[in-house]
């Protein structure tokens, strides 16, 4: 559905349009002036009623885009550790992170999770995966606005995020958006990985 946008800039009124928690896609990226494609971020208080939800997400959405890259075993290892019920309790309520799904057209097309750690000036983008079909459809970009958004709301000064090397779809895409490669590290995280 791309309902027109009330103004002829559909850019600003996408912009304005954040002010009340909307998150609207301009669809000029789909090569459709002066319309906009609805998408909207659920509050943080309802994901934590809906992480047996954001676990299951995370899994379909995981297995997807990492089985090929590190292997199902290394995907269920990490599934477990960062992105199941548990650490994602553990996460907002210990160590200050916000989700959110991104929802489109009435349907959940991926999710987002970030934190403001204390004592760092930026805010760290610690997840962002979007369903197969959805992306290349602008929705990541204006995900990554958004969390612009919310370090700019919170007067820190960047975004920052970690990437595995060989994910390149993704560099690509935070590159295009903005982001340079600040450093490369290699992470233990546990059981041999």
């Amino acid at each position: 559905i791309f309902p027109k946008a009330l103004e002829e800039d559909a850019n600003a009124f996408c912009q304005k349009a954040r002010e009340f928690d909307l998150l609207l896609v301009p669809s000029d990226s789909f090569g459709v002036k002066g319309y906009v494609r609805l998408a909207y971020c659920i509050d943080t208080e309802k994901v934590k009623r809906s992480l047996p939800a954001l676990e299951k997400l995370a899994a379909r959405l995981w297995h997807s885009a990492f089985d090929n890259l590190i292997g199902p075993e290394q995907a269920d290892y990490m599934l477990e550790k960062f992105q199941s019920a548990p650490a994602f309790s553990r996460q907002t309520e210990e160590e200050g992170y916000e989700y959110y799904f991104i929802v489109c057209d009435g349907v959940t097309a991926g999710y987002t999770g970030i934190a403001a750690k204390k004592g760092e000036r930026g805010l760290f983008l610690s997840k962002l995966y979007l369903a197969p079909e959805f992306k290349g459809k602008g929705l990541g970009k204006a995900a990554l606005e958004e969390v612009a958004g919310c370090a700019k709301k919170l007067k820190l000064g960047y975004v920052y995020l970690t990437v595995n090397k060989g994910n390149e779809r993704a560099i690509k895409v935070y590159e295009k958006f903005g982001f340079i490669k600040t450093d490369s590290i290699v992470t233990d995280i546990g059981n041999g990985y």
